[in-house]
């Protein structure tokens, strides 16, 4: 059997039915730019007879809009010195360099009608009748880049509707919180229930609160209007304070927050988001940890690099959860330990914030034995003053 596929293989009638059923158009173009050769998928791509495609130049074969437009031959329209399909043919005859799944949008005359299309193009050296030509394989994917723009039109306004919304409620989230908490401070008047009334949507606002946060900071890293504000800081005056943040916390679970911080120098950048990320690595391994657990936060140096990490005695990650948990709306194996919730986005933001840092953050950890995210930034650079 194994000598019979073998002997197909090298058929030169089984290599033409594979090149004739392939979906993708095929066609030779010699050092002449003029095309040899074609597959039936090159005749339904640009359909078009075989008289008006063998030994015709490239363009004209291939209904290149400047070619009919302009009544001209290809290499000799207006467009010809900046045409990307001819500069990748003439470079195989050059020096013989292939170019790989290149797109190109252009009107094309297709059909008796000119019509705009995206395809993509990859141009390999083959020497066919003794001679060096170019194979190319061209891929029509106008519908796909139609279908992809359509959904980036959509997660657009996406991002405007959820940035909107949170923004609009925001501010009376805040107000009932605010007035929940001050009514707690001055319970005299009120009744063992009422108390619990007030804990409870003390409670539920703050969770809103920052669920809210999180969807604005979602929009405006989506939307692509993300900014950072570097100065020169010192990242162990920022660990301590975010340390100091959590404390009642971790106090609540009776988890020791541990410092093991190293001599830094002030360093550039963005003080409040790399805040929010100490903060929400912190506030997570607090989340996920037994009670009566350590959490240690260490701070590192060394020639072109500086960051921190958090070490806890939760119950750590699976691969799964490793794959998927820096991907917005994620929920992960483990489970609170003290019944706190979670929007599923405060990783995922993590990470466009170091991204943002050309920064790099990775985790270590097995799972039943801890974990250890570490968050390592490059010293103050060209690229990381960039952001």
């Amino acid at each position: 059997m194994k000598h019979d596929i073998k002997s197909l293989k090298e058929s030169s009638d089984f290599l033409m039915m594979v090149i004739d059923n392939m979906t993708s158009a095929l066609f030779i173009v010699d050092s002449d730019i003029r095309v040899r050769d074609f597959n039936d998928s090159f005749q339904a791509v640009f359909n078009k007879p075989e008289e008006k495609i063998i030994g015709e130049l490239c363009g004209n074969a291939l209904g290149c809009f400047f070619a009919v437009d302009e009544d001209s031959f290809c290499g000799q329209t207006s467009h010809c010195t900046t045409c990307r399909i001819r500069d990748y043919l003439l470079k195989i005859f050059d020096k013989k360099e292939p170019t790989y799944r290149k797109k190109i949008v252009r009107k094309f005359w297709i059909q008796e009608k000119y019509l705009k299309k995206c395809f993509q193009f990859s141009v390999i050296p083959v020497h066919f009748d003794g001679e060096l030509m170019s194979l190319v394989i061209v891929d029509d994917v106008t519908e796909i880049e139609n279908q992809r723009y359509e959904l980036s039109k959509l997660n657009a306004l996406k991002n405007k509707f959820l940035g909107m919304a949170a923004h609009d409620l925001r501010n009376p989230i805040s107000v009932i919180m605010n007035n929940s908490e001050l009514l707690l401070m001055s319970q005299n008047n009120l009744d063992e229930e009422d108390v619990e009334i007030l804990h409870d949507i003390h409670k539920s606002t703050k969770r809103m609160s920052k669920l809210i946060a999180d969807l604005l900071d979602v929009s405006v890293i989506e939307s692509g209007s993300f900014k950072l504000a570097k100065s020169d800081n010192n990242l162990n005056d920022l660990l301590c304070e975010c340390v100091e943040n959590q404390k009642l916390k971790a106090d609540k679970k009776s988890i020791l927050l541990k410092t093991s911080l190293t001599e830094l120098e002030e360093t550039l950048f963005d003080r409040n988001h790399i805040g929010q990320v100490i903060d929400n690595i912190i506030d997570n391994a607090i989340k996920y940890s037994p009670h009566n657990t350590t959490v240690t936060i260490s701070s590192f140096s060394d020639d072109t690099t500086f960051g921190f990490s958090i070490t806890d005695e939760g119950p750590g990650f699976t691969d799964d959860d490793k794959v998927k948990m820096f991907r917005e709306f994620q929920r992960l194996s483990a489970k609170p330990t003290g019944e706190e919730k979670s929007t599923g986005l405060g990783l995922m933001i993590v990470k466009n914030i170091v991204d943002g840092h050309s920064g790099r953050i990775s985790v270590e950890s097995e799972y039943g034995s801890g974990a250890t995210i570490t968050v390592s930034l490059p010293k103050n650079s060209e690229e990381s003053a960039n952001g």
